[in-house]
């Protein structure tokens, strides 16, 4: 490496500085947070391999090893704060992070929900995203200015860290979850410029506001990923300035064209972000490329990486859009293949769809269904928003053989009990075969007490004012006046957990206003029990199991792999050791596990179930009787807690795929089990004597 080359990225200086580490010299740490503000690209995995590579050992074998997460000093902190933007990662980095989290946030009266919300023990949120929502969480307060797409701007009524909710004023109060509020909105960040543009303290001066918005939006906006122009924009247009000021505000701002630099062709492009930039503005050429080889090899490496996905959904997007009817482009979407991440991963693909621009929507679909088929991109709508649907009904709708797959799909999904206000909406406005599917009352309560965020709010809003308002769709769910559809509303209305009093009182007049003779089946006291909220709950059986594994891990196991790893150091050249790389990857399964077991113990509650008074409704903690439609088989199943799944006892965990079939379902309902069977509910008994023995710590020792 060059003596020229910055610290960063000058691996023989950098192994220097770890190995100075041992000697107890905290200037180190001080030195190697000061070249990663300099590291660019910020995200190490972005990095070259040996520079990646000498990080990643350094940091694990000779930092977090001399490093005690739970007293960091002022160096060590600056360090970590440094190396959560790149998105390194170790169990001991996020203990280290999770002490920062702590001390910054001490006076949060609820630390486990804090916890929660930044995502420091889930694996699956990435460290700098996890810094992304520290920062929302520091300026998350009353009278603060939020946006969501759909709803557009907001302000923060209270934040309420007891129950980690956070109440927001759009056209109409909301109340969201504090996890998925840090993930999901967007904070202006108060006193910013942006901040200051919404209030009306300042006002739009056309092209320097917009430069001066452009290059500090870190500075005006607060959000779990990293914000952008085109996020920018929507934000501004129409809640501060119109789409014509914007537009022309957007020409003055641009460069002229004799300062433009020269712009390189997409087919030369060095990243998947450039190329994604690049292919925005330029045209595609009906034959391949010249450099078609390099540019698949961009794409290829971009396939797996969860960071780079979206990049690669508007790629392969804009090169079907423009090109999709040549062989070129299509033998290149082949090759990225079905275990591209963005498709592997059902989430993710429904968080790309919902985020690509509208105009890039139509060709994403058909290169999906040109990578995974037609049945994929079917299953797949179901999660999508309804905006979304049109787009795969149009495509399916151009070959006969695809026509009703949709619609197949959407059906066995409302069979299944387990649905989203986006289906029940597309099956009423539709008008097929799937809209007496959703004549069910219970259905449309359940699916419209899910917990959603982003996109997702717009059908459930909708639906609910269906629900209060529309008198056809209130006909609907009656079936026309059949006393059982009339008396499985009123239940709905008098005992789940959705509506409000006065909401509750509203929407019986309605009931009563479409179907006079109703009156005595509404005024009737029929006794069912509410049905609250499930908690999180398992047998204390089940329960006592993991907290002796946890005991385990931290006096038995943690200490014997602390041993381990001190006995392999003694071998020398640590990136030669065989012992010591076994001895740190058993110490990232254990930190792993004990962290994902103490988060679950303290979450989790244990119960006997012995407090559980079977009526006809389903809750954990009752024996079902379910009598399948086809040979009128009575099977049994005894529905119990989170961790209580035990296949040959029949015992079903509510959270299993029957499980959340069955917990809500009343005696006669008619189910689609996963299996595809159909069955009915016939009765809803108490736990049998063996069963609540089991779930006692009493048994551990039995089988």
């Amino acid at each position: 490496m060059s003596n020229n080359a910055p610290l960063w990225n000058d691996v023989d200086e950098l192994y220097d500085l770890f190995l100075e580490v041992e000697g107890g010299d905290e200037k180190v740490f001080e030195a190697l947070a000061q070249a990663l503000s300099k590291a660019e690209p910020r995200r190490m995995s972005d990095w070259p391999k040996p520079v990646r590579d000498c990080w990643t050992e350094g940091l694990r074998d000779y930092i977090l090893e001399s490093v005690d997460p739970r007293k960091l000093s002022a160096a060590i902190t600056n360090l970590v704060h440094a190396l959560a933007p790149t998105g390194y990662d170790l169990p001991k980095f996020r203990d280290c992070l999770a002490t920062l989290a702590r001390q910054q946030f001490s006076s949060y009266p609820d630390p486990a929900g804090m916890m929660e919300a930044t995502g420091i023990y889930k694996t699956s949120v990435p460290t700098d995203q996890i810094a992304r929502r520290v920062e929302v969480m520091k300026v998350l307060e009353a009278n603060v200015h939020i946006f969501e797409p759909s709803q557009g701007i907001g302000t923060v009524t209270k934040v309420d860290g007891i129950v980690n909710e956070i109440r927001i004023l759009f056209e109409r109060e909301v109340v969201i979850e504090l996890a998925t509020m840090v993930d999901a909105f967007v904070v202006i960040r108060p006193g910013s410029l942006l901040d200051s543009l919404i209030s009306g303290t300042k006002k739009w001066s056309g092209a320097e506001t917009l430069a001066a918005l452009r290059s500090a939006l870190e500075d005006n906006l607060a959000w779990g990923k990293t914000p952008t122009q085109a996020l920018l924009k929507s934000i501004l247009v129409p809640h501060v300035v119109n789409a014509k000021s914007y537009k022309s505000s957007l020409a003055s701002a641009s460069p002229k064209a004799e300062d433009k630099p020269a712009i390189r062709p997409w087919e030369q492009a060095r990243g998947i972000v450039e190329l994604a930039g690049l292919l925005a503005d330029q045209e595609v050429s009906e034959n391949a490329p010249e450099g078609i080889q390099e540019i698949t090899s961009i794409l290829c490496s971009s396939a797996q990486r969860p960071d780079q996905a979206s990049e690669l959904c508007e790629v392969l997007s804009r090169l079907w859009r423009a090109r999709g009817d040549t062989q070129w482009v299509r033998d290149l979407v082949d090759q990225i293949g079905a275990e591209a991440i963005c498709w592997s991963d059902s989430t993710l693909f429904a968080q790309l769809s919902d985020d690509l621009a509208g105009k890039l929507v139509p060709a994403w679909f058909r290169t999906t269904q040109k990578v995974m088929g037609p049945d994929y991109v079917a299953k797949h709508c179901l999660d999508l928003p309804l905006r979304l649907w049109a787009h795969v009904e149009k495509i399916f709708g151009e070959d006969s053989a695809t026509s009703d797959l949709l619609l197949e799909r959407a059906t066995a999904q409302l069979r299944s009990r387990d649905t989203s206000s986006d289906a029940i909406l597309w099956a009423w406005k539709s008008r097929n075969a799937a809209k007496d599917l959703i004549a069910s009352s219970p259905l449309v309560f359940k699916t419209l007490a899910k917990t959603l965020h982003g996109s997702y709010l717009k059908a459930n809003r909708d639906l609910r004012k269906l629900l209060m308002e529309n008198e056809a769709f209130q006909s609907h769910l009656m079936r026309g006046g059949e006393d059982q559809a009339i008396i499985s509303l009123v239940n709905s209305v008098r005992h789940l957990p959705l509506l409000d009093t006065g909401e509750r009182q509203s929407l019986l007049v309605r009931i009563v206003r479409i179907f006079p003779d109703a009156r005595k089946l509404v005024e009737e006291k029929h006794g069912q029990p509410t049905m609250q909220a499930i908690a999180r709950q398992t047998s204390v059986r089940m329960y006592e199991i993991r907290r002796l594994e946890l005991e385990e891990i931290i006096n038995v196991k943690i200490p014997a792999n602390s041993r381990a790893i001190g006995h392999a150091r003694e071998y020398g050249d640590l990136r030669e050791n065989a012992e010591f790389k076994a001895a740190k990857e058993e110490q990232v399964f254990l930190t792993a596990r004990r962290n994902e077991l103490e988060v679950d113990l303290h979450e989790i509650r244990a119960t006997d179930f012995s407090d559980v008074e079977p009526n006809e409704v389903v809750v954990p903690g009752t024996t079902v009787k379910l009598q399948t439609e086809e040979d009128n088989v009575v099977h049994t199943y005894h529905v119990l807690g989170l961790w209580d799944s035990v296949p040959e006892r029949q015992m079903l965990s509510y959270d299993t795929p029957l499980g959340k079939l069955l917990t809500g379902a009343r005696v006669g309902d008619e189910l689609e089990l996963p299996s595809e069977e159909t069955a009915e509910l016939i009765e809803v008994l108490e736990l049998p004597d063996e069963i609540k023995e089991w779930v006692k710590i009493s048994s551990l020792d039995e089988s």
